[in-house]
């Protein structure tokens, strides 16, 4: 992470974040009974951190010629449905095709929307090994390989209601990033993400407080004050 900059993926920039985010912020809530990490653990917590929140920060827009983020919000639900529908349509036709350039090119279009598209299609196929950014870098320059047109098909048999945000919350993103990072502070801190009862008898979430100050450090409104618990007890209850 040399100067604090992130990973560039199919050629696009994720701009810089501050040294402090990562694992390093974490030191502070570690409790006594935490597990100490081996070299190779730690330096994987700290590369989740850091691209979870820049995969948060993509999804409420893009970044300047600086790096810098430009705020736009998330797209509705409504425009994400309609965009992984296209997608999933022209991958059916490239796979059908056998790779014809006119499908190759509708697939291009499809996946050249705003970020946060990208950012949900990673959710659904990084399990099968897909980077969604590398695969849609290989598809604009036309020169995909067979092991491209099986991630294709992946694309063309993606289920929707798996891509597109659950309704019922007014950050989605958010809530992706919640559930993405509460496992890395577990393992990490020793202690629970749940909110938990302070000596005066009130309720504190120092998991909420850490993960609202690694947004505004990455340039972001931190979200308002109690939707971050209310993420983690939803989760928890569902």
């Amino acid at each position: 992470m040399t100067g604090g900059r992130v990973p560039v993926r199919g050629g696009m920039a994720w701009g810089r974040l501050s040294w402090d985010t990562g694992i390093r912020s974490l030191e502070k809530y570690r409790s006594d009974n935490a597990v100490d990490l081996n070299c190779r653990e730690a330096r994987n917590a700290h590369k989740q951190i850091r691209d979870a929140i820049n995969l948060y920060r993509l999804a409420h827009g893009t970044t300047n010629a600086r790096g810098k983020p430009k705020i736009s919000g998330p797209q509705t639900r409504t425009r994400i449905i309609e965009a992984v529908k296209k997608v999933k349509v022209n991958a059916a036709g490239v796979v059908r095709s056998n790779c014809e350039e006119k499908w190759l090119n509708r697939l291009a279009d499809a996946l050249s929307v705003k970020a946060n598209l990208l950012a949900d299609l990673h959710y659904a196929v990084i399990r099968q090994g897909i980077d969604i950014w590398n695969l849609k870098s290989r598809i604009g320059a036309r020169g995909i390989s067979s092991d491209d047109l099986v991630a294709v098909k992946v694309l063309a048999e993606i289920e929707v209601n798996k891509v597109v945000p659950p309704r019922g919350h007014p950050d989605p993103p958010l809530e992706r990033l919640v559930h993405e990072l509460t496992p890395i502070w577990s393992s990490v801190t020793g202690t629970s993400a749940y909110p938990k009862n302070d000596d005066e008898g009130g309720k504190v979430c120092p998991f909420a407080e850490w993960l609202s100050k690694q947004i505004k450090d990455a340039g972001l409104p931190p979200p308002p004050e109690n939707t971050i618990p209310l993420i983690i007890i939803r989760h928890q209850t569902s």
